[in-house]
């Protein structure tokens, strides 16, 4: 079966080629959205038997198999606490898409206790300006994880603007060197990061 993503950028593709096509994978979703359009984990939960948590501060998500908390993520109530506690320390991807509440989601994630495979982090750097996106990759190497994709663009709002909003990441001891070499790159469009 070939991958059909349902990402806005390709996210849930590559990731799934960075995991070397895991199935029965595991994930954390934060800024979820609709269930399925633009959704960064459907295709991995519905095609592939990925499960995890996703989490948005608006309903519709409930259907998923994964367990949908509606709540403010950057404030996690007890309930998205409890489940993160639940995720294997390892996880195998984080998808972080909050637009403008990026960073206090980033900083109220557990990062003593939870680590991920890879990661897809939003920045949106084009209308934000560096210092939010400059701020999470210091985090982020402070931690141990390589930058794989830095500013990759989409186009949106207009597909003709191809705009950077997202840095893709990997673990470097959890993820196959050679395809964190293969997907190497700094200011791609996402459709020909994943042509690599």
């Amino acid at each position: 079966m070939n991958f059909q993503s349902h990402s806005q950028g390709g996210q849930d593709a590559w990731v799934f080629e960075m995991t070397e096509r895991k199935t029965g994978g595991s994930f954390l979703d934060l800024g979820c959205s609709d269930p399925i359009f633009h959704n960064n984990t459907y295709a991995l939960e519905e095609d592939w038997l990925w499960r995890g948590v996703l989490c948005d501060i608006v309903g519709g998500c409930e259907s998923r198999k994964g367990v949908f908390i509606k709540c403010d993520a950057a404030k996690p109530d007890d309930a998205l606490k409890f489940r993160y506690e639940q995720l294997a320390p390892v996880c195998d991807y984080l998808s972080l898409d909050c637009d403008d509440n990026t960073l206090p989601v980033f900083m109220a994630l557990p990062w003593d206790t939870l680590s991920f495979r890879v990661a897809t982090i939003e920045t949106d750097v084009y209308h934000k300006g560096p210092e939010v996106r400059n701020w999470i990759r210091a985090v982020m190497r402070e931690k141990g994880y390589t930058l794989v994709c830095g500013d990759v663009k989409v186009g949106w709002p207009n597909p003709a603007d191809r705009s950077p909003y997202e840095d893709w990441w990997a673990q470097p001891e959890l993820i196959n060197p050679e395809l964190i070499e293969k997907y190497r790159c700094d200011g791609c469009f996402w459709e020909d990061i994943l042509k690599r």
